[in-house]
């Protein structure tokens, strides 16, 4: 750390500086309060501009089902530290991949610059506040699985997430395990044609 000795006194001048932030926003449906991005950049960014400190993008990537976020701290005197942080990214219902990533991405900006700071935390973890009593968790094995069935059967996940819509079943991501399993195999079978031809169908009438 001797050779960052400006930076960390810089940031050290900001952790001093920067209150703790509230909970202004409220997710209604999951019923739980929590600090958003836009809330924590309020509060974050005028003590880093004073201490001379900013926070840039370096990478963004996703490795299987995480993404993975890059960032550089850097200071007016020249001197600089990477950062990184690392965030799950869950797809599911009206939430498709690409929505997901996105959310994530905002989820590691802040939980990046609170950590930064050392921002202190409300009575309970953004996450660890939710009512997440429904929630069923899929094997990590999965997501291959169903990658590798669907194409067996020349399909795409939205293919056949549309053919499940409309026979009143549970789109691929939010089936149990066992369920899935079947589908799968079922994909792999006869399945895959039954779905092709009733695409056709729909693409014809």
């Amino acid at each position: 750390m001797s050779e960052c000795g400006k930076l960390a006194a810089a940031l050290c001048q900001a952790q001093g500086e920067v209150g703790g932030v509230q909970k202004g926003s409220q997710n209604t449906h999951q019923r739980f309060n929590y600090t958003s991005i836009e809330e924590m950049v309020v509060a974050t960014r005028g003590p880093l501009r004073r201490a001379g400190l900013v926070v840039m993008p370096t990478a963004h990537r996703v490795e299987g089902e995480v993404l993975v976020t890059e960032w550089v701290l850097a200071h007016t005197s020249g001197e600089s530290m990477p950062l990184r942080y690392d965030m799950p990214i869950v797809p599911g219902k009206g939430r498709p991949m690409d929505k997901a990533a996105s959310a994530s991405a905002s989820q590691a900006l802040n939980y990046l610059l609170r950590d930064l700071l050392l921002l202190p935390r409300g009575e309970a973890e953004d996450i660890d506040g939710r009512d997440d009593s429904g929630y069923t968790h899929k094997s990590a094995t999965r997501p291959p699985a169903e990658a590798d069935a669907l194409k067996a059967a020349g399909l795409t996940r939205d293919d056949f997430d549309r053919y499940c819509e409309a026979h009143g079943r549970k789109p691929l991501a939010q089936m149990p395990d066992g369920e899935a399993a079947k589908a799968c195999k079922w994909l792999r079978g006869e399945g895959g044609a039954v779905v092709s031809g009733w695409l056709q169908q729909q693409g014809a009438a």
